[in-house]
């Protein structure tokens, strides 16, 4: 009796040579934000621990604490930046395995290799980016 050979498909698409080295890039990209984003974190929660008292009624204490605040909520920002950076590369790979990158979320064209060069999350060609953005 044959043997019948059940091959398993897969529900990535093929990924060419050139977009593999975007997905490289996106992966380095998310790693490297990644550890700069768990650096903050960790800098974030040392400055609350150590944040000077501002019930000590002091002019130095209320300049410290007023520096720590201010040190905490750039970080804040920061952190908020890198999330959303790092949401827009998992986008991106999503889209290099669903066989979509380098396509615009809008208008569906071609977005230019130049710009993915420089932008390689991007998800919207230049023109489509000006619109959204009003310019």
């Amino acid at each position: 009796m044959p043997q019948t050979v059940i091959k398993r498909t897969s529900s990535r698409q093929e990924i060419n040579p050139e977009t593999k080295k975007f997905e490289e890039r996106l992966l380095q990209e998310k790693r490297s934000l990644a550890d700069e984003r768990d650096r903050i974190r960790r800098r974030t929660a040392e400055v609350e621990g150590s944040l000077p008292n501002e019930d000590a009624g002091e002019d130095e204490g209320t300049v410290d604490l007023s520096n720590s605040l201010m040190a905490k909520e750039i970080d804040i920002s920061v952190n908020e930046s890198l999330e959303d950076t790092i949401q827009d590369i998992d986008m991106a790979l999503r889209k290099i395995h669903e066989g979509t990158y380098g396509i615009c979320d809008i208008c569906e064209g071609k977005i230019a290799k130049a710009r993915l060069e420089a932008l390689p999350h991007a998800t919207l060609c230049l023109k489509c980016q000006s619109l959204v953005e009003g310019f």
